[in-house]
């Protein structure tokens, strides 16, 4: 018999635990660089040592570049020589139709092969002294004084508070002395429960929200309360060289810059859904030429030719973007260069700044993790005070950093500089903001940085030109806010979430209840975790079961009780129509705490964070 499910909330007064540091909202310090000063020690003295190896690999890789190519041209110009020889005297001997041409033949056969070894050996000299500069960077990580190293070292200190805790959270045992067997199997029951029990959370997941209903590549019909499904669509360094330009003619207007409503929302889901269409293009773009390759199944390129395009180029073909309209790209194709080296110590990502005259629009492009350095970022997952005026709120302790750190005057990633530049220089131009999982989390911690939580117009505390608008469109985005802060800002932050994707619902708070899960099985449901695991492996499991459900609402009241962060403003949830049909829903969550307050253990949780599955899945709408 169908049982009712009402998935648990967890109450609007938690509790937030934070460290000590306090986020400022605006302004700079005074020293104009946004970090700390502190004495020079070891670390300090390691970071330097480590910076002059990579500066000694990076002058190899010159060194290595310039011989390569010399060996090219001259193999181009000694063989070129012998070839015209060949080729002269076969004109002048009449035998242009006899040994000349084979000699010939052999000749460019012979520059083939030996530009293709030059091209070779070119490529794994570069492979074995990027692996070496990456080591390099590790060990400064580890020993170093750098962002990275003071990352590293909060989370190693996070993962021992945690571990050394007196107790989990909420009971009387320590996980320590669950023990790691007992730990995996408790959660792996977890997992069994969830998915007995799956169907019934999915409608009471859906019901936490309104579907947007939009005829595919067709008129709007609406958005109604009630349930209806939208149908139809399928889901199967500083190398850095400044481009000025812009996108389009000067007074144009994009669906892709509709018009807001009262509410900040976009007037038509039609409007929304071009937007998502146009922007999860630059955010899957600033991955780089292999990654977009991998999008539509093609296999990087190794070819020879010096006709293959540069990450620039590539990211401008990705996103149907003229090259020329990039403004200014922290993008690079090669893996460091000495800008990246000297100033290793602080965290750069990669981003493209762009000129949109199209929409009128400042495109701010952040690329998602692809390095430890990124890594560490999305790590350092401590929440810390966030204020607005009086209100104190909570956000992603490394995000917020890295973003304000990002915004700062005088960083290597000249963001800052440049948006300045194209706000002054268009005065009624606004702020985009977007990026896919990391990146799309550094967007919207610069939006919530840089716009008034009331209006989402720049403030001028900062320095921007005041009543200018900001938006962000976050795809994959991380838990980033505390739900009252994500409410404050959904006028201007739109956070786009795939199916079961776990990393929107991953942060401190979510991995506090699985540990009180394991605590619970071991505590209050003893030789239950037994039983899911034995029932669901002999496929013996049934949805709508009242005993599953029951349990699965008493684990959750019990146990999803930790203060969470959750994706910022207004979160769009893209799930498959429960009707199986390959079709969409498009859920508006209204309850965050109802959908994204638990990691969801399925096949699908880490696949669908990918890039492309984001990317295949709204080029579909």
């Amino acid at each position: 018999m169908a049982t009712a499910y009402t998935v648990s909330e967890p109450d609007d007064d938690m509790v937030y635990e934070s460290t000590t540091r306090h986020v400022q909202v605006r302004g700079r310090p005074a020293n104009g660089s946004g970090r700390e000063t502190i004495p020079y020690n070891s670390r300090d003295a390691a970071s330097d040592i480590f910076t002059g190896l990579r500066f000694l690999v990076g002058v190899g890789r010159v060194a290595s570049g310039i011989g390569f190519e010399a060996a090219k041209a001259g193999t181009k110009f000694g063989l070129g020589i012998a070839r015209g020889i060949v080729d002269g005297v076969g004109d002048a001997t009449g035998s242009a139709a006899g040994v000349a041409p084979l000699v010939s033949s052999t000749i460019r056969l012979a520059e083939f092969c030996a530009l293709a070894g030059i091209e070779t050996g070119r490529f794994w000299t570069n492979f074995g002294l990027s692996a070496a500069d990456h080591g390099v960077v590790t060990l400064d990580g580890v020993f170093g004084s750098s962002e990275l190293a003071l990352a590293v070292r909060q989370f190693a200190a996070l993962v021992r508070r945690e571990v050394a805790s007196n107790a989990i959270h909420g009971s009387g045992i320590r996980l320590v002395d669950v023990g790691a067997i007992d730990t995996a199997k408790n959660l792996m029951a977890w997992a069994c429960l969830q998915y007995t029990t799956s169907d019934a959370w999915n409608d009471a997941a859906e019901s936490a929200g309104r579907k947007l209903i939009v005829e595919p590549l067709g008129p709007v019909v609406g958005e109604p309360d009630e349930d209806v499904h939208w149908t139809g669509a399928n889901v199967g360094d500083d190398h850095t060289n400044v481009v000025q330009g812009s996108i389009g003619e000067e007074g144009q207007e994009s669906v892709a810059s509709a018009p807001a409503t009262s509410n900040g929302h976009s007037e038509e889901p039609a409007q929304l859904i071009a937007a998502l269409r146009r922007y999860i293009k630059f955010a899957t773009g600033v991955y780089g030429r292999d990654h977009i390759g991998a999008f539509v199944g093609a296999v990087p390129s190794f070819a020879f030719s010096q006709e293959s395009r540069s990450e620039r180029q590539e990211f401008a073909r990705h996103t149907e973007t003229p090259i020329e309209s990039l403004f200014h790209s922290t993008q690079t194709d090669y893996s460091y260069g000495f800008d990246n080296i000297l100033n290793s110590s602080r965290y750069k990502p990669t981003l493209y700044v762009i000129e949109d005259h199209s929409t009128q629009q400042i495109l701010v492009v952040i690329r998602g993790t692809k390095n430890l350095q990124d890594l560490m970022v999305d790590l350092t997952c401590d929440y810390e005070e966030f204020r607005i005026a009086d209100e104190v709120h909570h956000v992603h302790s490394g995000m917020m950093k890295a973003a304000q750190e990002l915004s700062s005057f005088g960083h290597p990633a000249r963001l800052r500089e440049s948006v300045d530049a194209l706000l002054e220089a268009n005065p009624s131009y606004s702020i985009l903001l977007t990026g896919h999982s990391l990146g799309a989390g550094l967007a919207t911690c610069l939006a919530l940085h840089w716009a008034e939580a009331s209006t989402g117009l720049t403030h001028s505390h900062l320095g921007f030109p005041p009543g200018r608008r900001v938006r962000c469109f976050a795809f994959a985005p991380p838990a980033v806010a505390s739900a009252p802060l994500s409410q404050l800002c959904e006028n201007y932050v739109t956070s786009i979430v795939v199916g079961d994707d776990f990393v929107p619902r991953l942060s401190l708070g979510s991995a506090r209840d699985l540990a009180r899960v394991v605590a619970f099985f071991k505590t209050d449901a003893p030789g239950k975790a037994e039983e899911l695991i034995q029932r669901v492996a002999l496929g013996r499991s049934t949805d709508h079961n009242y005993d599953d459900i029951h349990l699965r609402r008493r684990i959750e009241q019990a146990c999803m009780t930790s203060a969470k962060l959750y994706p910022a403003g207004r979160v769009l949830w893209i799930v498959r129509d429960a009707t199986g049909a390959g079709a969409l829903t498009i859920v508006e969550v209204e309850q965050p705490a109802k959908v994204l307050g638990q990691i969801l253990f399925t096949k699908d949780m880490g696949r669908q964070h990918f890039p492309g599955a984001y990317h295949d899945i709204i080029s579909r709408l």
